[in-house]
């Protein structure tokens, strides 16, 4: 039924309202066209990277774009700068060309989403403002999607030349004057719109709807022009009227959220026109509803009063024939008494006669009544036969028919079966061919639905009035009906009863008649008999026709009720018969249809398992290829490693040459120091840490120490792992768990040199493996392969050589690549890894190789390979260690480069050219070496052609090829101290050529000094030194040769790359052998730079300079000045640092001794006495012949003897922080010079006889340990001071603190006085500790504090720190108080110091909430109070941990204890740890009733391998009484007897030494435990060495707990190792859950034992 779409009374309105919706008509049948195409607009405009925003494409300031807010701030760009992506530069410059008017709105859209949806493209095509939130399509107005066709020129193809002639933006182009349209009536201020108006709104968008290049046949936009006609013609129903309506509103709610300007007249109208359709639809609803339920009550009270009167007239017809019944029989009875009077007085009268006629009477009447009985017997007999024969004809013809219908049902429901069946097979079929047609049928069937369902709700109304007026006429009519059955009914009975009375009457009448006529008869003798015998004849006639009757009635009723139970029955079984085929045609029906929704869906999953399943093949496939790909190309060139660097040629496999290399972990400490810790020998130890997999670990070694050789080996192993070879099965030399490489499915080895200009791993596995190993069309599907492996599989990527990589950051990108399945292996120097951007966190493990293990077998399989067989290769080998032993090269094997290249040299008869241990010496036969085989010609330097070096001086190649080695030298300088970095190291052929002529060119290439390698690049190849550390041997013989450029090229270079002054360091090393004023002069500048590089390990640097040191002294090199402001002065370089820093002394910034360096130290100043050195004498530096000048005028700076080692600080004026620790004698007055001092740390075994640092004005830090007396106020001046510690060692009289106004922490020991009122109102002040006495300490005043320590000697005032103070103060300590409540001196205390009022605590311990740290020392308490601490403590929201040395807890029970050290800890859910060292009585007794759940009890680690539990009764009373306890964890060193709570689920216990028997009663005491409970017990077995013999000893006490009841053993296994110091592994599981979650938990407590047994069990647990 068409709506009435006259919503308003004026009918411009409507019109106005028409077109409202006639506009969002024409967006749908639009928006599908929009999609597609946008599409099309995405693939042709590119696919940009998917990372850029589009603040970071666009530039600030933009026209247009960019808003300026205060501050100059760009509102678009806010943080986002702009940044240059060729990839999304280039999308935007095609969206850009795409558009119109040139004029993209950049605003509206989403950068980062230009990859993924199109329509964040296309809202650049958008008006610039109100559409950056729209998310589709869909959600824009009719003005977006106009705008989009407009803008967009693509959409050029999809229209007629008719819709854009002319061509925007002229007003007489169709698509302006549709956007017109738009604008029109949106824009509108009456709403108003004219007829002519609308027929052009309608003419126009009908026809832009029928366009015939694509949208003449567009499903969408078909539906909107006939949606359109419909509403022109009034022809919409009231439902699509509705929901246009309601579009129409939501397009102006969208339209005014994006900004656009609205009439208000145009809302209003709008809003209006929704209320009124929907209150007509509102009004509908409710009429149809008030209609169905009056008609329901009508028909509800029809049939009322239908039922009530049939009931009435139901009553009155039984009353009425009740009545007439009974005046029957009454009327009957008076009758029959008449005639049996009158027949008595016949029977009187003639009996004389009756009796005379008696004879022959009888005979008579015994005839007839024989006759009589006969015929009534025959007639019954027939009757009932006749009966019978009719209700078997009945029940036989309704059984025929039922059997009849039956068959009709079964008949026709097998042939609908069958129909279905047929239809469902063709359905199948037609679904398989048609799944087209059937989407366009269904979509049709679905407007056609909402149609019938409109039609439905009409005809819906018209069916419930027809129903209601049809039920209350059948109603009417059964009413009527009943009356008359009843009436008739009524009238039947009066008839039947008549019938009946005058039948009587008559029989009466005839019998009368009878008896007078045989009265008659029998006058004379038998008139007597006869009247017996006819009185007898009637009686048996009547009974018998009575009998008849009755029997006919009887059957006749039975008849009739079987008749009719036999026709409902069949009527009720056709009935069933056909609802039953019905419901089985409606069931086949449904199920038919249901197979069909099956086959289909099941024809659609199968076509989609399909496309999976040849996906999963496809993938399968590719990645298998992919892997074999990868392990050929490695084994063709990774597993390839040169013999030697005289020879890079002549290489070989890399398991041929391989020696096992000498690896240790590094430990990152605290303060950034790097420590030595374990040697690794497995893989595992790699990449593992315990049983959790790193995912990046770092291996740093110095050059040729063997990283290069390690990843190659690595990459060898996990190609053999994958793909076994005959390679494989050589013997191994190197890390045997091989298997550990299984974890990785796929390994990608990237050599980080030869991708110096990408920053991006997966782009150097495109370049280096994807375009070497694939053809060119296979590129892109190779690497859209590799990216969805590092999606799925884990992975390894090797990185190798970090520091021969010059990206901008300090590593690759690693963006983008899942880090759940990426496990990363980096090689580099450890300069590198100094970087401070490469922050500790990024570091999960860090290796570093130290060259190989076995020098003596790797010398063996070189000399394999450069030796014939028939040579003896054991005795050569020893003949070459000793040749090492002679030359002093012993220290070669920490570099496996270096000393492949000695014994290559000595192979080749060099040896002799071999005099030391200098660096410059070794290249210099390498370069010997390199240059013989290029040009043999020989050649000696000689006073007319002097050397330029004095290593070059005995060489006979080098001088011929002297003019290429400059040559060379020159160009290597150039490259290293390029500003671009990319090209320092590899450089292209063309870059070369400019530094090379071509014959220089070739004789690098044939010497091997430069490799060259191809490139991707058809016209261009790489180039590159054999070896960094030859180009760098070649640039310092540059900068030896050419020293103005240490101040023309090197400084600048310093100066912008700060931190490139330790890649710099192998070059100054060569330099200091080559020419040692030119290294004194660099090593100046390096110092400076060192200096401003905060972020750099100055200890490196130090290490730098003392390698150049011993270059220089090993060349005999003059003289020595090399400039060094920081030194930290160990055991290990104490002999060659001293002697740098006698040159140094004046420019020394920081000075570290460390004591311990076998000889004590001696501090003095240039007027001290020397007398404590026993015969000083100067020191001389190493390794020279004579005395330079410059260097007797610093030799006062450093004295020595064999008794020990004497500073001399008067030349130290710039010393800013000394630290001096160890053995160090401090002389009076050696400390007055330094006046730029600011750091002063003097710790352990330290003495000072006289300190004065009243001088030292700057000092900021003092710690003083050690035997040191103060001078009086020799610290008065050091008004910067912020941190001050004297320890208990030191005498400091009479010290006033009131002019530290900076001070922020105090440690003052017990033999420090101080002045009365010195402790002032310090505003820093954050941690104070005083164990001297001092009084009147005002707690007030200490604003700031967070921690304060004091000793009994310190007498605080009754001022409590301030309420904003209470909430930072974190830790507090008491030394020598007593807090037994008879000593009210501690107690109160304790009070101020937590901010409460003594009076107050009596009951309790108070602690401030913020308190995480106590510290008790010497501190005398009762357990009880001590109780009551940890009460309190376990009500704080955070973990506290008390700290008590020497402490004396009283008990309860002893009257003598001994002191207590222990560290507990409470934390939440009631948790408690005891650390102790020294246990107690009254230790233990603290542990009474208190309120602990979680319980762990241990010894100290210092002293654990030690500790016992002295006092056992006392902690097995306690434990006892914990009647909260669940978990319980102890540490123990041997086995005791404890009483454990019942309360227990948990118990650990861990033992040192556990004996079988002790085992064996420890099971037996928990077995015994009635509760579930849950163990776990580990110890060691110090006595077994050999694993299995532990297995013998231990497994018959696993049977027997397996055989004991309610314990179930859930774990059981054996640790064993080889070493003390090596790693735990499994040597045997007896019993295991696989629950692997188990570790060995305390494996600090068991450093000395080789086993150990991991135990868990299970006790009534059900």
């Amino acid at each position: 039924m068409a709506a009435d779409t006259n919503i308003f009374t004026d009918k411009q309105t409507n019109n106005w309202f028409k077109a409202c919706i006639a506009l969002n008509l024409t967006k749908d049948g639009l928006t599908d066209l929009v999609v597609t195409e946008l599409l099309n607009v995405q693939t042709k405009v590119g696919r940009s990277c998917g990372q850029c925003f589009i603040q970071n494409l666009i530039p600030c300031p933009t026209q247009d774009v960019c808003k300026k807010r205060k501050g100059n701030n760009c509102s678009f760009h806010n943080s986002l700068q702009p940044k240059s992506c060729q990839t999304c530069d280039k999308v935007k410059q095609n969206i850009t060309l795409l558009h119109r008017f040139k004029g993209p709105s950049w605003a509206n859209t989403k950068a980062e989403l230009w990859a993924t949806d199109p329509w964040e493209i296309g809202k650049c095509y958008l008006p610039r403002d109100g559409y950056s939130s729209v998310s589709s399509v869909q959600e824009s107005d009719f003005n977006g999607v106009v705008s989009i066709v407009l803008n967009c020129t693509h959409f050029q193809t999809c229209l007629s030349a008719t819709c854009l002639s002319p061509p925007p933006p002229d007003k007489q182009c169709p698509l302006e004057k549709v956007r017109q349209i738009g604008r029109d009536v949106r824009h509108t201020a009456d709403c108003k719109v004219t007829d002519a108006d609308l027929q052009y709104f309608f003419l126009t968008l009908t026809t832009l709807l029928a366009d015939p290049v694509c949208l003449l046949h567009d499903t969408s936009a078909t539906e909107a022009r006939v949606k359109l006609s419909d509403l022109q013609n009034d022809r919409l129903t009231l439902v699509d009227l509705g929901k246009m309506l309601k579009e129409a509103n939501q397009t102006l709610t969208h339209a005014k959220e994006a900004g656009e300007r609205f009439s208000e007249e145009a809302e209003r109208t709008l809003k209006e026109g929704l209320n009124t359709l929907e209150a007509k639809i509102q009004a509908g609803k409710e009429c149809l509803e008030n209609k169905t339920q009056t008609s329901e009550q009508r028909i509800e009270k029809k049939a009322l009063s239908g039922e009530q009167r049939l009931e009435n007239k139901t009553q009155a017809g039984e009353q009425s024939i009740e009545n007439k019944t009974q005046c029957g029989e009454q009327s009957i009875e008076n009758k029959t008494q008449a005639g049996e009077q009158r027949l008595e007085n016949k029977t009187q009268s003639g009996e004389q006669s009756i009796e005379n006629k008696t004879q022959a009477g009888e005979q008579c009447i015994e005839n007839k009544t024989q006759a009589g009985e006969q015929s009534i017997e025959d007639k019954t007999q027939a009757g009932e036969q006749s009966i019978e024969n009719k209700t078997q004809a009945g029940e036989q013809s309704i059984t025929n028919k039922s059997q009849a219908g039956e068959q009709r049902i079964e008949n026709k429901t097998q042939a609908g079966e069958k129909s279905i069946e047929n239809k469902t097979q063709a359905g199948e079929q037609i679904i398989e061919n048609k799944t087209q047609a059937g989407e366009q049928r269904i979509e049709n069937k679905t407007q056609a639905g909402e149609q019938r369902l409109e039609n439905k709700t009409q005809a819906g109304e018209q069916s419930i009035t027809n129903k209601t007026q049809a039920g209350e006429q059948s109603i009417e009519h059964k009413t009527q009906a009943g009356e008359q059955s009843i009436e008739n009914k009524t009238q039947a009975g009066k008839q039947s009863i008549t019938n009946k009375s005058q039948a009587g009457e008559q029989s009466i009448e005839n019998k009368t008649q009878a008896g007078e006529q045989s009265i008659e008869d029998k006058t004379q003798a038998g008139e007597q008999r006869i009247e017996n015998k006819t009185q007898a004849g009637e009686k048996s006639i009547e009974n018998k026709t009575q009998a008849g009757e009755q029997i006919i009635e009887n059957k006749t009723q039975t008849g009739e009720q079987s008749i009719e139970n036999k026709t409902q029955a069949g009527e009720q079984s056709i009935e069933n018969k056909t609802q039953a085929g019905e419901q089985c045609i409606e069931n086949k029906t449904q199920a038919g249809e249901q197979s069909i929704e099956n086959k289909t869906q099941e024809s659609i999953n199968r076509i989609n398992q399909a496309a999976i399943g040849k996906e999963l093949d496809e993938y399968e496939r590719d990645v298998t290829d992919l892997l074999k790909r990868l392990v050929n190309h490695y084994r063709d060139t990774v597993c390839y490693v040169p013999l030697s660097t005289l020879d890079p040629s002549l290489d070989k496999h890399v398991q041929d040459v391989y020696a096992t290399p000498k690896i240790h972990k590094m430990k990152i400490e605290n303060d950034g120091r790097r420590t030595q810790q374990e040697e690794i020998l497995t893989y595992k130890d790699c990449f593992y840490r315990g049983d959790h997999l790193c995912r990046r670990t770092y291996l740093q070694g110095e050059p040729g120490s063997g990283k290069t050789s390690f990843a190659s080996k690595l990459v060898d192993d996990w190609c053999n792992v994958h793909e076994s070879s005959n390679e494989s099965t050589k013997e191994q030399t190197a890390f045997v768990d091989v298997d550990t490489l299984h974890k990785f499915k796929f390994l990608f080895f990237i050599s980080l040199r030869d991708s110096r200009e990408q920053t991006h791993v997966t782009h150097m596995i495109q370049t280096q493996l994807i375009y070497k190993i694939y053809a060119v069309d296979e590129w892109e599907r190779a690497y859209n392969l590799v990216l969805k492996i590092m999606r799925k599989v884990m992975y390894l990527v090797v990185q190798e050589g970090l520091d021969e990589w010059s990206g901008k950051e300090a590593l690759p990108y690693m963006d983008g690549i899942p880090k759940d399945n990426c496990i990363v292996l980096t090689t580099s120097r450890p300069w590198k890894l100094a970087d401070e951007r490469i922050k500790n966190s990024q570091i999960d493990i860090l290796l570093e190789v130290y060259g190989i293990i076995d020098s003596y077998g790797f010398s063996e399989r070189i000399l394999r390979h450069l030796l014939d067989e028939t040579k003896d290769f054991k005795e050569t080998v020893i003949q070459f260690q000793v040749f090492l032993m002679r030359r002093g090269l012993d220290s070669i094997s920490s570099s496996p480069m270096l000393h492949t290249l000695v014994l290559c040299t000595w192979v080749d008869d060099m040896a002799e050219s071999l005099t030391g241990s200098s660096r410059c010496e070794l290249f210099t036969t390498l370069l010997e070496n390199l240059c013989k085989k290029a040009n043999p010609q020989m050649s000696y330097f000689d006073q007319y052609y002097p050397s330029p070096v004095n290593c070059f001086s005995r060489t006979k190649y080098v001088k011929p090829n002297m003019e290429h080695i400059d040559v060379i030298a020159k160009a290597a300088f150039s490259f290293l101290f390029s500003n671009e970095k990319e090209t320092s190291l590899v450089f292209s052929d063309i870059n070369l050529s400019a530094h090379l002529s071509e014959s220089t060119k070739q004789f690098a290439l044939h010497s091997g000094l430069i490799s060259k390698r191809k490139s991707k690049k058809c016209y261009d190849n790489t180039s590159s030194f054999v070896h960094k550390t030859v180009q760098e041997f070649f640039a310092a013989l540059h900068i030896s040769n050419n020293t103005d450029v240490i101040d023309n090229v090197i400084c600048e270079y310093l100066k912008s790359n700060r931190d490139s002054f330790l890649d710099i360091s192998q070059v100054f090393i060569f330099l200091c052998g080559f020419n040692i004023l030119a290294a004194n002069k660099l090593s100046a500048l390096m110092n400076q730079v060192n200096e401003v590089s905060h972020g750099v390990d100055h200890y490196v640097f130090q290490w730098d300079i003392i390698s150049g040191y011993r270059e220089a002294v090993a060349n005999k090199n003059t003289p020595i000045d090399l400039h060094l402001s920081r030194f930290e002065v160990k055991y290990y370089n104490a002999e060659d640092l001293i002697n740098i820093f006698a040159l140094n002394a004046s420019r020394a910034r920081s000075l570290w001794v460390n004591g311990h360096i076998s000889r004590p130290v001696i501090i003095r100043s240039q007027d001290a006495s020397t007398s404590l050195c026993q015969g000083p004498r100067p020191v001389s530096l190493a390794a020279r012949d004579y005395a330079d000048p410059s260097t007797r005028a610093k030799q006062k700076e450093v004295r020595s003897s064999a008794s020990c080692l004497e500073f001399d600080f008067s030349a130290c004026h710039n010393l800013e922080l000394l630290v001096l620790d160890g053995y160090i004698t401090v002389l009076p007055n050696a400390l007055v010079g330094l006046k730029k001092l600011k750091y002063l740390v003097m710790n352990s075994n330290f003495k000072c006889e006289a300190l004065d640092l009243s001088q030292c004005i700057h000092i900021e830090r003092l710690e003083l340990n050690g035997d040191v007396t103060v001078l009086p106020n020799a610290l008065a001046c050091l008004k910067k001071l912020n941190y001050l510690e004297i320890s208990s060692d030191c005498k400091c009289k009479a010290l006033d603190m009131s002019h530290y106004e900076h001070i922020e922490s105090i440690n003052l020991g017990k033999r420090v006085t101080l002045l009365p009122h010195c402790i002032t109102h310090y505003k820093n002040l954050k941690c104070i500790r005083i164990c001297t006495a001092y009084k009147e300490l005002n707690l007030s005043m200490l604003v700031n504090l967070n921690s304060i320590t004091i000793s009994k000697k310190v007498q605080v005032l009754q001022k409590p720190l301030l309420i904003h103070n209470n909430q930072k103060l974190k830790s507090i300590g008491f030394h020598e108080f007593d807090f037994n409540r008879c000593y009210k001196k501690g107690i109160h205390t304790w009070c101020l110091l937590n901010g409460a009022d003594p009076l107050l605590c009596a009951d309790y311990t108070p602690v401030l909430p913020s308190i995480k740290h106590i510290e008790l020392l010497k501190v005398t308490c009762s357990s009880t109070w001590l109780c009551s601490l940890l009460t309190t403590l376990f009500t704080l929201d955070h973990r506290v941990k008390c700290r008590m040395c020497d402490c004396d807890i009283t008990s309860l029970k002893v009257s003598k204890s001994p002191s207590t050290y222990a560290r507990i800890t409470t934390d939440l859910k009631n948790t408690c740890i005891f650390n102790v060292s020294v246990d107690s009585p009254g230790l233990w007794e603290t542990l009474l009733g208190l309120s602990v759940k979680n319980l762990s009890i241990s010894g100290q680690r210092y002293v654990s391998s030690n500790w016992k539990i002295n006092h056992v009764s006392s902690l097995s009373q306690s434990l006892a009484t914990l009647s909260q306890l669940e978990t319980l964890r102890m540490h123990l060193s041997r086995y005791i007897d404890l009483q454990l709570p019942l309360s227990l689920n948990h118990v650990t216990v861990c033992y040192d030494t556990l004996y079988q028997s002790e085992l064996r009663q420890l099971v037996k005491t928990l077995s015994e435990w009635t509760h579930s409970l849950e163990a776990r017990l580990e110890f060691c077995c110090g006595s077994f060495k050999d694993p299995h013999n532990i297995i013998e000893e231990f497994i018959p006490i696993q049977q027997e707990l397996e055989a004991m009841q309610h314990v179930d053993v859930k774990q059981f296994r054996i640790y064993y190792r080889t070493s003390s110091d090596s790693k735990w592994s499994e040597q045997d599981i007896v019993a295991d859950d696989g629950d692997h979650g188990d570790v060995i938990v305390d494996d600090e407590f068991c450093m000395g034992s080789l086993s150990r047994i991991l135990m868990r069990l299970k006790i009534n647990c059900v």
